[in-house]
């Protein structure tokens, strides 16, 4: 017979059988050997009207005819995700037929259809996946001019059937699915974006411009049963993806989840990337989508906006103390807050040459991470795990190599911060009581020539002469830590020798540095402060170690 293939014809794969494809004209084909050959499953499940399959006369203009402009075919096959016997197949002339038995016999359901328009496009049908005789469909009936929304859900094999769409969902509809590990949760895209009904579709709500979804024509929907992805297909060859963290939020989601004050998430676990190179070049015409956020990352719900108090995130280490903080949003919703996974930034004495490699504080490594929400006299706790990535090419020997090295460097970064801030802050104290004190004074002369002792202490460890070349001459101990901690913080693998075998040396040098300021606070101090009580003015004292770890 002549087959009657649909310019947009279902071609439909197995969910059980990966050599498995259906193919659909007016009957159902089945191809087991990637279309060597293709087995017809059917008799004609269209209504087969010779009416709707009649060229009309064009009055002598041109007919549109590409072979392609066929009616009574069959636009769409599912196959049920729990039985591959149940197979069901939607017309473009109003049918909806099911099998039970692999295609010997065929059930046609359009009668069953009530309080509907006759004869639409059965434009999708998705089998249930949590039960067997649950089916959605929807039908388009735009071709009679009739623009609204239906979707269509059967629990009884198509026995009868319920509208569970509303005036929400606007223009007709081209897809419908089921979420694969909530049932309740289900897509529809239409001809005017994307709808989403998180309570089995007795309500609905559109996913619009404030998610980066355009009112655009959503022709396909896929839910990625690995990835947990919701991949979506425009009819402007539009690729727009809801990724996990999206996807987790809304399975979450629920009535009493948007009754509540505040809902807090689960996290999912975070995988350390892989660092690399891009060297890539486009042209300027190429398109490129945004690449997925690799941020670790919290979400929660609010059901109104926090307008008092502050609300902020803290991510801690095993013994409880904070690694870094961020604020964290306050509008009314879902708010999603990126983890400062980096420690804070080691402290790096200022001076005119910025410490770049410096300005990055260690990432967190592996392992259970709690992370603490702070909402003005309310505290919520979650935790988040850490992971490796599995083709990381380095060994946890390695890894922990550079981790020590790493954080040993970084503390000696704090140390030397902490011993330069202890010696400028007593240098620029000592030089404001100084300027007070009458010329002659011999407390005076005292202060001068202490100041003087710090201040050379200070550009012998800091580079300090504005405007200068950077040069090799220019690299001071600080330059030194800095690059060196660098050096360990760029690369995850073992770092090689020489790097290594710096670490001993800088630290020799930051202990005669320490020994050096000591020697002048021993040498000036001890005169200096009895002078400075009788004058009734404060002594100079080193700055505590808490004090400076405050700022």
């Amino acid at each position: 017979p002549k087959y009657r293939f649909n310019w947009n014809s279902t071609f439909t794969a197995s969910v059980h059988n990966k050599q498995k494809l259906f193919l659909g004209c007016q009957y159902v084909f089945v191809s087991y050997d990637k279309v060597e050959s293709w087995k017809k499953i059917s008799p004609d499940l269209t209504t087969n009207n010779p009416k709707y399959q009649q060229q009309e006369n064009s009055g002598g203009v041109t007919a549109d005819n590409s072979a392609a402009e066929n009616y009574c075919t069959i636009y769409f096959i599912a196959e049920s995700p729990i039985d591959s016997n149940i197979i069901w197949a939607g017309t473009d002339d109003g049918n909806i037929q099911i099998t039970k038995d692999g295609g010997k016999t065929w059930n046609n359901l359009a009668a069953n259809l009530k309080d509907v328009p006759k004869e639409p496009w059965v434009s999708s049908i998705e089998a249930g996946h949590f039960d067997k005789g649950t089916a959605y469909v929807t039908l388009d009936y735009h071709n009679w001019g009739n623009m609204n929304s239906y979707v269509m859900k059967t629990a009884d094999y198509g026995t009868t059937w319920t509208k569970i769409s509303n005036d929400t969902i606007k223009g007709y509809c081209h897809i419908v699915r089921e979420d694969l590990k909530n049932a309740n949760l289900l897509f529809v895209g239409s001809e005017f974006g994307l709808f989403i009904s998180i309570d089995a579709g007795k309500n609905w709500a559109q996913m619009n411009s404030n998610n980066n979804i355009p009112n655009v024509a959503v022709r396909d929907i896929v839910i990625h049963p690995r990835d947990n992805e919701v991949i979506l297909a425009t009819h402007g060859r539009g690729i727009m993806i809801i990724d996990e963290l999206g996807l987790s939020i809304l399975r979450d989601l629920n009535s009493s989840t948007l009754q509540n004050k505040f809902t807090l998430f689960k996290s999912g676990d975070y995988t350390i990337p892989l660092g690399g190179f891009d060297f890539g070049y486009q042209s300027a015409d190429e398109f490129t989508g945004a690449n997925p956020n690799g941020d670790a990352v919290v979400a929660y719900y609010l059901k109104d906006r926090q307008l008092v108090g502050e609300l902020k995130v803290e991510v801690l280490d095993k013994d409880g103390k904070v690694i870094n903080s961020a604020p964290a949003g306050k509008h009314k919703g879902v708010n999603i807050v990126s983890l400062p996974i980096n420690r804070k930034p080691a402290k790096v004495p200022p001076a005119p040459r910025i410490a770049g490699a410096a300005v990055i504080g260690p990432a967190i490594t592996e392992g259970s991470y709690q992370v603490r929400i702070v909402r003005g006299k309310d505290t919520v706790m979650t935790k988040i795990n850490v992971k490796q990535e599995k083709n990381s090419p380095y060994t946890t020997e390695d890894r922990k190599i550079r981790l020590d090295a790493l954080m040993e460097n970084y503390n000696m970064l704090n140390d030397f911060a902490y011993t330069v801030d202890c010696i400028t802050t007593m240098r620029d104290d000592a030089k404001k009581i100084s300027a007070s004190l009458a010329a002659g004074d011999k407390l005076k002369k005292s202060l001068d020539l202490f100041v003087h002792d710090l201040d050379t202490l200070h550009q012998f460890l800091v580079f300090t002469k504005e405007g200068a070349i950077v040069s090799e001459n220019s690299n001071r101990l600080r330059e030194n830590l800095a690059d060196n901690f660098g050096t360990l913080n760029g690369y995850e693998g073992r770092p090689n020798n020489s790097t290594l075998d710096r670490i001993p040396t800088l630290k020799t040098e930051m202990a005669d540095a320490e020994k050096k300021y000591d020697a002048i606070i021993k040498k000036y101090l001890p005169k200096i402060n009895p002078e400075l009580k009788k004058k009734n003015q404060p002594e100079l004292v080193r700055k505590s170690r808490a004090d400076f770890d405050k700022v």
